[in-house]
């Protein structure tokens, strides 16, 4: 099955959530507080930038259905970005099945399968209802043994330093962020844009976007 396909049948499992979001006011003249918020304290981005280098980090959760609404549009939208623009996609631990599914994205990433499996998760949760909420170990070395790594072998990098460091920078990122919902897109570390309609959110972003790479040049 294409991409595509899955992600009509994603979306027509989740259309009552994009109603809800198309349903809100587009953004035309972005507002500090109201369309975005500024971060508070000392704001720094995920990893250093380049001069003029902007990055956008996507706080996303796998069992969230607004994330799978937001995904099709974001990965497309993400695809479209310059040079300067580096995009980031952040698995947000906020616990229990957040930490769980944290843990999975970044084994995955770790075993070079992320790209093939990413979507297959967003279907498997809210279409296919094939990966439980709150699996164990061994059902994500299941499911992930469909991508070209042995079972547990998905385990064995489940449970590995690695991973669990890049859960605790994700957790550090949140954190200190003030990152508490999700889909939340987080550009340069200075400013959290909620993804609620995902056109208003994505034109946000392109602003915002634009006023830091023009910015960085003065």
């Amino acid at each position: 099955m294409t991409k595509t396909s899955i992600f009509r049948l994603l979306l027509c499992a989740i259309a009552p959530l994009l109603l809800a979001f198309n349903a809100q006011a587009s953004v035309e003249s972005p507002v500090a507080g109201q369309d975005y918020h500024e971060v508070a304290g000392h704001p720094t981005p995920l990893a250093p930038l380049d001069a003029g280098q902007v990055e956008v980090v996507t706080v996303f959760g796998y069992t969230c259905p607004h994330c799978a609404a937001f995904e099709m549009p974001l990965e497309a939208w993400q695809k479209k970005q310059p040079d300067y623009v580096r995009t980031v996609n952040l698995p947000a631990p906020f616990g229990r099945m957040w930490n769980t599914y944290a843990r999975a994205y970044y084994a995955a990433q770790s075993l070079g399968i992320l790209d093939r499996s990413h979507d297959a998760v967003f279907e498997a949760l809210h279409v296919k209802g094939s990966l439980p909420r709150n699996p164990s170990d061994q059902e994500l070395g299941t499911f992930y043994a469909s991508y070209g790594v042995s079972s547990a072998q998905f385990v064995t990098a489940l449970n590995s330093a690695g991973v669990a460091a890049n859960v605790q920078r994700a957790e550090d990122f949140v954190r200190r962020t003030g990152t508490d919902v999700t889909p939340t897109l987080v550009i340069n570390g200075k400013y959290r844009i909620p993804a609620s309609n995902p056109d208003a959110t994505l034109r946000i972003a392109n602003w915002l976007i634009a006023r830091e790479h023009n910015n960085a040049g003065k």
